[in-house]
């Protein structure tokens, strides 16, 4: 098992809080800690780099970029909560001209993936329940009121009441089915393909709906534009209603759409394929009612290896690199029936956000093992079979939002650490036969915690702050080093 020391020299000047993972029962305490130990080591001593005086997240060892949808992931994660002014200088560089660039960090406004850019709002408001700082804030409202603004009338297509654009992070053609997917000269990203970018996606729809709040938020915290902070809530109740109704109770099998045809024969008609994501951020951000969610936690489609991106198989000229126009099956193709360790991530928080804590443990396990089969984290792994190496699709290790994922699902999903507007809350899901759990080093609104759960379930039975019974809260600002006991029934 690795032992984590940071290496860049630059760090040693950062701010910088990294717990250690300990637990009673030796299988899974050594399984779920070379998984964090890891990750640390992915996020930290691979993807960290010193760009014009400023330590940053770049999205991973064959991707020495910072791109947009990634750094919003990873800040949203993980980085906030470990490293806060990395983070803060990783969300500014993905910024141009006031608004949140559309692929990469540059110097001037790029809109090429514009579908999922408005992660970075809700990365944005979760960097501030954090660090509560209030410049960071102010600079978010801007950049939301603007980005938000921009989407509206590039993107959001009334007829249907929602947003056009391909699905979180599926930025190749071999995430569509045909016909969408005949492939043109090689040409392998979807925004190549006009009608491609027609459709209305389940994931895309949802963060939107989560970004709508989210900036809300951010106004009423800063205690400005009341009047526009009421008009993104209603439009977030609209839209969630709207993915209600066209993703989830047109459904035949109980599964949402992944995506409403946009345009040709089939225009305004669901496509009835369950998107790994989508599931994940409607759930996460409580979009269906309880029958309808759980409906989807019933009926779900899992791999041997965890949720798949796609299922079932989507019908496709897709291969590899998309540039020989073969058709090949969907475990081999790259945004199809595979796993993508984020896409997990995000299914584990939902998850643990309606106690479904079979699902939770099966999926974190799944995601550990792989990463110890493999001996690292990996862009992306088989369903089936858990190889990183799909054929004509080159492996690519070291992957960081695969970190941020582990360490968004044991620190958020297990330990239930929750931030909010008063401090930190604690929400624990701790599956049986796991045994105790510790989280030391903990750094939270100034405090330093070590926090450790015994028992098994997320109904907490007693809670104690340095052995006397309390509330399963902290208030911020904190100061002093405290023991946090949770025992779960």
């Amino acid at each position: 098992m690795r032992t984590l020391h940071l290496r860049p020299f630059y760090l040693k000047q950062e701010t910088i809080h990294l717990p250690s993972l300990d637990g009673s029962n030796r299988e899974i305490t050594d399984l779920l800690r070379n998984a964090y130990q890891e990750a640390l080591h992915v996020m930290f001593n691979i993807n960290c780099v010193k760009r014009n005086g400023k330590a940053l997240f770049v999205a991973g060892g064959e991707y020495s970029d910072v791109w947009t949808r990634d750094g919003s992931y990873n800040s949203f994660a993980a980085g906030s909560f470990l490293a806060p002014d990395i983070t803060e200088n990783t969300l500014c560089a993905l910024l141009a001209d006031g608004m949140v660039n559309g692929s990469i960090s540059g110097g001037s406004f790029d809109d090429l993936q514009f579908w999922d850019k408005h992660l970075w709002i809700i990365a944005a408001y979760h960097h501030w329940l954090i660090t509560r700082n209030r410049e960071f804030l102010s600079l978010a409202a801007g950049v939301s009121i603007k980005t938000l603004a921009w989407q509206e009338d590039h993107y959001f297509l009334p007829e249907f009441g929602l947003f056009r654009g391909p699905g979180f992070f599926l930025d190749s053609i071999g995430a569509l089915p045909l016909p969408y997917a005949e492939i043109s000269e090689g040409k392998s990203c979807v925004a190549e393909y006009p009608d491609a970018l027609q459709i209305m996606t389940l994931s895309t729809n949802s963060l939107y709906v989560k970004a709508y709040r989210d900036a809300a938020s951010i106004l009423d915290a800063l205690g400005r534009d009341a009047s526009l902070a009421s008009q993104y809530r209603e439009k977030a109740d609209s839209l969630a209603e709207t993915i209600r109704t066209r993703f989830f109770r047109n459904s035949p099998d109980g599964i949402p759409a992944y995506f409403i045809h946009g345009t040709g024969p089939r225009k305004g008609e669901a496509a009835c394929y369950q998107e790994g994501s989508g599931l994940g951020f409607a759930l996460l951000f409580g979009i269906p009612d309880d029958s309808l969610a759980q409906e989807l936690f019933d009926r779900v489609h899992l791999e041997p290896n965890g949720l798949p991106v796609i299922w079932p198989s989507l019908d496709n000229d897709y291969l590899g690199s998309g540039k020989t126009g073969s058709t090949d099956h969907g475990y081999h193709t790259p945004q199809n029936i595979t796993i993508w360790p984020q896409v997990n991530g995000i299914w584990m928080l939902a998850c643990a956000a309606y106690g479904k804590i079979g699902l939770l443990a099966s999926e974190l396990e799944n995601l550990c093992r792989l990463i110890r089969e493999n001996d690292g984290i990996w862009e992306i792994y088989h369903a089936r079979t858990g190889n990183p190496k799909l054929w004509g699709h080159p492996a690519k290790k070291h992957q960081n939002w695969g970190a941020t994922a582990i360490l968004s699902a044991i620190h958020h999903a297990i330990f239930g650490l929750t931030f909010t507007e008063n401090g930190l809350e604690f929400h624990p899901n701790l599956p049986p036969d796991w045994g105790e759990l510790h989280l030391n080093g903990v750094y939270a609104g100034g405090a330093l915690l070590e926090i450790h759960l015994k028992g098994a379930g997320n109904r907490i039975f007693r809670f104690l702050l340095d052995g006397k019974e309390s509330a399963p809260r902290i208030a911020f600002p904190g100061e002093g080093s405290h023991r946090v006991e949770i025992e779960l029934r």
